[in-house]
């Protein structure tokens, strides 16, 4: 696990990335620069992992990153092992 700051905790699992908010504004408000954050930690693109957060509510959200943009949907789950098993299908 590592801690940025107080902006956000990057779970790292091979490819595959959970996020958590702790700032005072949600991830999901701030995609794009906590996006940019992670590829600055990595020393390169992550347009290819699989990334989620959870939003104020406790809700997780697939993350979308080209490199340039980022959004997110919902995965409309508040359990994380499920949300997981939706982002990887």
């Amino acid at each position: 696990m590592v801690r940025y700051a107080d902006d956000f905790i990057l779970l790292c699992r091979g490819q595959q990335e959970a996020q958590e908010g702790l700032g005072k504004c949600p991830v999901t408000e701030e995609i794009e620069a906590v996006l940019r954050k992670i590829e600055y930690w990595h020393q390169g693109s992550i347009s290819s992992f699989k990334i989620m957060c959870r939003d104020g509510t406790g809700f997780w959200h697939k993350v979308h990153w080209d490199g340039k943009n980022g959004s997110s949907s919902p995965l409309g789950e508040t359990d994380e092992q499920i949300a997981k098993k939706k982002l990887l299908n």
